[in-house]
């Protein structure tokens, strides 16, 4: 009885007592979060704002008498346009110049014999390859000679001389030849005119002469350098864009190869080697399609059946791999063959899918058993505006003559193409023929290339300086003596390269202002200059197809229904038409930073001008609405005192303790002498001294250069330097400052680096320990305006502070920094009443210790506020801080750390954006690079018996001594002038692990208007998962880019839609020939010179049969039988089988 009423008692008790609490009644109000989040907030601002004095910045910069000026785009256009214009016309008179000396001086020379050629001159120029080259007992090697050589800053501190030219002959071109001797020395009276060009506008670089015979005149002197990576020297001036179409008007080539069983072997390998090389003589303003023949016709890419297509790299390269699988069977049936060419080109003429220009039939054929003169009479007679070039392969010259007939009477070329040596010399006739209407009508047409890459090399350490980028201005150069004139000889084509940085400089970022930029494209509406161009990728490889980047591809609209470039938009096609006056439109786009990780959207507008007298346009962007509003604050150097002078630059605080962009002009000072210092900051003070020195000669001496050499940047020479003048005087006081805030007060918080980046392109800095975690950020970051903290903290407005962390840091567990940057705004009154416009005169940031803050935060958050609540502590609550974009700045597990949120907590992720706290939007990456995947083979169906694997090297060595002996043409030695050359260094950036590819990739920001998170309050919500209901709770981090989220652990939720941020490669599979085949408008070329009714050139000669050795015909044998008949050797995709297409 008495167990009986104990365990009633018992249960009684346990009944009355309250039930525990659920999750629902543990997790913090919303009132808690808002706390949490406005205290956190409010500390770090305050905290910022203390040690950097950001609160008093933008009162010292209006007391100094700064003021917000709004200057329109389409006024910034019109005078950076003209600047431009006028700098490209310099170019052209340069280059000008140049041409009429080099035909005056061809008129005046009388060629000499070559004993004349070799006793008289050969020792009086200096042959680049040759020059400063030294036995081992360190004497001049024979033929070589010594060369003073001094590295150049204008020309990337290569070793060059700025007094002489030197001269490069191609490697398959005999250097001692009397035409190529003749040219050395009729043009040595260039280096007169080369010296006086940089003299008159030292903005120049690379002056130079290409020849018809392949000699290359080079100014200033310099050695030549074999290409790093193979050690060969496969430059021919010749098939350099800038040479042929400054030789020639756009084309429309149709390239018949014959594909009937007598091409079979070597003659195919032949053929093929011809179309190459016929290819990398095409530029973008080029049209073209191949078609292979044998007793039907066929175009080897089905996908372009019944067109041309432009000759831009991509198509180039798919038509080149296209021809490496082309089979041989059958006869040749021309008829075909020639009336779907000739049907071709009338169709494309009438659909303007055509340059419209020169049109030609390029035949590449062992023999045609008639001249077939129907067709030709048909389709080409009398006017003959379609040329016929016609490549004999093989060495039987018993049927060349009717391939001939066809090449002289279409007012074409006849070449016979015995060996893959000669294919390379043999291609190059067609463009001296397409040059001659040119030259008997005397008509120097003015060509400007799209971008190309120049690697400088510094010749004494090896050391690659850098990818300059550049465009070429040329000219032809004609024959005008009285004797010859009438055979509208091409004597060669003269130019000069313009890096575009030079022209960059006329768009001084100081001027556009943070977030926006300009860029310029071609007629083609590829891209000549963009902030977006990126032509490097992996270890500082050039992607293949850099150069033909299109405005459509690095500017993308806000837009869910993209699913490729859109070509068709209004702002490519209004900058390509350049209807002669400019323009402007704005834009919403999703615009990609920091390695396409990070993304905005915001409305641009956009002004271009059309480039008089070029076909480029040049465009400048101002993010709106900000972008038309430019802080205005100046000081002449003549004005600064010896106390100014010397607070700004030489006080302890501010000695060594600032820095200026690199590549900005402040005052041009490369020609004024040996004297200035070629350091930015030692020159900025060179020049501020002179420009307050007392003595006037002096300073006139100087600074009238400084004048004359700035007169195209910003109107007035003084701006820039008075800019940098007036910010360093705001300025000097900060470093001062920061020290002793931090020494008096905040000495235990982790501070690291503090600086301040100004519009102008300084940079002030304090370094506040003695060990830098990132202690190479300020040189890395000196290009204030340009520089990701300074852009993401103009964007993020006024009273914002920006953090992130470096990504994925966490996962190395090393101790990293929080980078913090916040603008430094200032307000005038606009022109009506109660009007104010704004401007970010500079950007504050710091460095503190990422510990530091995480402690800050979990400091507040886990203070006791409620003994009922959880907070980050418990174990059931587990808390991030993200930034804007997603990425976790802190968590409770620090490998988290830089990671992205949706990589860590995927169905998290996706929650926070169906809740409208993060947005998600797909980007794009035209210029994407993919890498490959190999083929692997299952080995089982491989295995060798002894008796196959003998057969099988059996026939990759017959095969290799095959191709060795047909490549050298070693028989034939004795009857060459010429070294052999088959080298194509055209194809090689296309050799690599990875090709180019679409990518598209999901990132995310924060939207700054949803529901609650604009006015700081909390989102919370309810996601459904499996078996329970999950709390999730996000909150805005007052006056930061931060975001709160706190989420209940103990219930789980598996993984839903994918949130990765990781690019996926876009597949045109299903749609290939139309996303090939997609129209994209361009504006054809102004100038067409195609024909001439006085031409009487010469049209080829037949081919001298030779003898050749019984070795080589044996060789022939076995390559014809390996071809042919592949199925008696197994297996096919051994290594040593495939050699023979790794040699194409």
């Amino acid at each position: 009885m008495h167990f009986t009423s104990l365990f009633t008692c018992f249960v009684l008790v346990a009944l009355s007592r309250p039930a525990a609490p659920d999750a629902s009644d543990l997790w913090p109000d919303d009132k808690l979060f808002d706390e949490w989040a406005t205290e956190f907030g409010t500390v770090i601002q305050l905290w910022f704002n203390e040690i950097t004095d950001l609160n008093n910045l933008p009162k010292r910069y209006e007391s100094a008498g700064a003021t917000v000026n709004k200057e329109s785009g389409a006024d910034m256009i019109g005078r950076m346009g003209s600047q431009m214009e006028l700098m490209l016309t310099f170019k052209r008179e340069a280059v000008r110049r140049l041409v009429d000396t080099a035909e005056q001086a061809y008129i005046e020379h009388k060629d000499l014999e070559k004993h004349d050629l070799l006793e008289n001159h050969y020792h009086t120029f200096y042959y680049a390859k040759l020059i400063n080259k030294y036995d081992k007992h360190g004497q001049l090697e024979n033929d070589s000679n010594y060369l003073l050589l001094n590295p150049h800053e204008h020309f990337d501190n290569i070793p060059v001389n700025i007094n002489l030219s030197t001269i490069h002959v191609p490697t398959n071109v005999y250097h001692k030849a009397p035409d190529v001797m003749n040219t050395i020395k009729w043009s040595e009276k260039l280096d007169e005119v080369f010296r006086a060009n940089y003299k008159d506008d030292p903005t120049l670089t690379w002056q130079y002469f290409g020849s018809n015979t392949g000699m290359f005149r080079n100014y200033p002197g310099m050695k030549w350098m074999a290409d790093r990576e193979t050690n060969l020297d496969l430059f021919d001036c010749r098939t350099r864009g800038w040479y042929i179409q400054g030789a020639t008007s756009p084309k429309d080539l149709v390239i018949l190869v014959d594909a009937s069983g007598s091409m079979t072997g070597l003659r195919m390998e032949i053929a093929k080697q011809t179309v190459e090389s016929i290819l990398a003589t095409l530029s973008d303003d080029d049209y073209f399609n191949i078609l292979k023949f044998s007793t039907e016709v066929e175009y080897i890419e089905p996908c372009f059946n019944g067109t041309l297509v432009q000759a831009n790299l991509n198509n180039r390269k798919r038509l080149r791999d296209k021809i490496e699988n082309m089979s041989t069977q059958e006869i040749a049936d021309y008829p075909k063959a020639l009336t779907e060419a000739f049907e071709l080109l009338r169709a494309v003429n009438t659909s303007g899918n055509a340059t419209g220009c020169n049109q030609a039939i390029m035949i590449i054929t062992d023999g045609a058993p008639q001249k077939y003169e129907s067709i030709f009479l048909k389709y080409n007679w009398p006017q003959k505006r379609v040329r016929v070039f016609s490549y004999l392969i093989g060495r039987d010259a018993s049927e060349y003559k009717q391939v001939m007939w066809m090449a002289c009477t279409n007012n074409g070329y006849y070449s016979p193409v015995s060996t893959l040596a000669d294919v390379q010399e043999h291609v190059e006739t067609y463009i001296n023929v397409l040059s001659r209407p040119l030259v008997l009508m005397g008509q120097h047409v003015t060509v400007w290339t799209g971008v190309y890459h120049d690697k400088a090399e510094n010749e004494g350490e090896g050391n690659t300086e850098g990818l300059r980028m550049m465009t070429s201005v040329a000219q032809p150069v004609f024959d005008r003596k009285n004797s010859t004139m009438a055979l509208g000889n091409l004597l060669g084509v003269m130019g000069t390269d313009v890096p575009l940085k030079e022209l960059t400089k006329l768009t001084p970022p100081s001027e556009i202002g943070p977030n926006g930029y300009s860029f310029a494209i071609t007629n083609n509406g590829y891209v000549l200059f963009h902030p977006d161009l990126r032509p490097i990728y992996g270890n500082g490889k050039t992607k293949p197809n850099y150069n033909s980047v299109d405005l459509a591809e690095v500017e993308i609209p806000d837009s869910d229904n993209l699913h490729g470039p859109h070509y068709s938009m209004k702002l490519r096609n209004e900058m390509i038409t350049r209807s002669g006056k400019d323009g402007n439109l704005t834009m919403r786009v999703r615009v990609h930073f920091d390695n396409m990780k990070r993304v905005i959207v915001r409305t641009n507008s956009y002004f271009y001008r059309g480039l008089k007298d070029t076909p480029f346009t040049l465009g400048i962007t101002l993010p709106m609405p900000y972008g038309v509003n430019h802080v205005m604050g100046i000081i002449e150097p003549r004005l600064v005192t010896d106390e100014m002078y010397h607070d700004m630059f030489l006080t302890k605080e501010n000695n060594n303790t600032w820095r200026v962009a690199n590549g900005w002009v402040y005052c041009r000072h490369g020609n004024v002498g040996d004297e200035v210092p070629q350091n930015n900051e030692e020159a900025i003070l060179f020049f501020v001294n002179i420009g307050r020195h007392k003595n006037e000669s002096m300073r006139v001496k100087y600074m009238s250069k400084c004048v004359k050499d700035m007169k195209l940047i910003e109107g007035s020479p003084l701006v820039p330097i008075g800019k940098l003048l007036f910010d360093a005087n705001i300025t000097k006081y900060l470093p001062a400052h920061w020290q002793s805030k931090i020494d008096s007060t905040f000495g235990d918080y982790g501070v690291e680096l503090v600086w301040i980046g100004t519009r102008s392109g300084l940079t002030r800095f304090y370094q506040a320990a003695e060990n830098l975690t990132e202690p190479m950020y300020i040189e890395r970051n000196k290009q204030t305006v340009q520089e990701v903290y300074y852009l993401r903290a103009v964007d993020q407005g006024k009273d914002h502070i920006v953090l992130s962390v470096p990504f994925d840091v966490g996962a190395e567990k090393n101790e990293t920094v929080v980078t913090m940057s916040s603008p430094v705004v200032i307000t005038s009154k606009g022109e009506k009443e109660k009007e104010y416009k704004e401007s970010t005169a500079a950007v504050v940031g710091m460095q503190v210790k990422h510990s530091f803050i995480a402690d800050a935060f979990f400091n507040i958050i886990n203070k006791t506020q409620d003994s009922l609540a959880w907070s980050c502590a418990d174990d059931d609550m587990e808390c991030y801080v993200l930034d804007n974009n997603g990425f976790i700045i802190i968590s409770e597990t620090y490998e988290d750390t830089g990671a992205f949120f949706g990589d860590v907590q995927p169905r998290l992720m996706d929650h926070l954006v169906i809740q409208g706290i993060y947005v998600r939007v797909q980007m794009y990456d035209f210029q994407g690079m993919c890498d490959k995947v190999e083929n692997i083979t299952d080995s089982a169906t491989h295995i060798l018996t002894p008796l196959s694997f003998i057969a099988t090297t059996f026939t990759w060595f017959w095969k290799e001594v095959a191709l060795f002996l047909i490549q050298f043409n070693l028989f034939n030695l004795w009857a060459a002038d010429r070294s052999s050359y088959s080298a194509n260094a055209f194809w090689g950036d296309w050799q690599d692990d990875a090709y180019p590819c679409d990518q598209q990739m999901a990132l995310y920001y924060l939207n700054e208007k949803a529901p609650k998170i604009e006015t700081d309050k909390i989102y919370r919500g309810i996601s459904g998962c499996i078996d329970c209901d999950k709390t999730v709770t996000a909150a805005h981090i007052t006056s930061t880019n931060l975001v709160m989220v706190a989420h209940d652990v103990s219930c789980y939720c598996p993984a839903g839609q994918d949130v990765s941020i990781t690019p996926k490669e876009i597949k045109h599979d299903d749609d290939m020939c139309e996303y090939l085949r997609k129209e994209i408008y361009r504006k054809k070329p102004d100038t067409c010179v195609s024909h001439n009714p006085n031409e009487e050139g010469h049209c080829g000669r037949g081919a001298i049969p030779s003898q050749p050795s019984l070795i080589l015909l044996l060789s022939c044998v076995v390559l014809n039988l390996v071809v042919c008949v592949p199925s008696l050797w197994q297996p096919e995709t051994l290594p040593w089988q495939l050699a023979l297409s790794s040699r194409r």
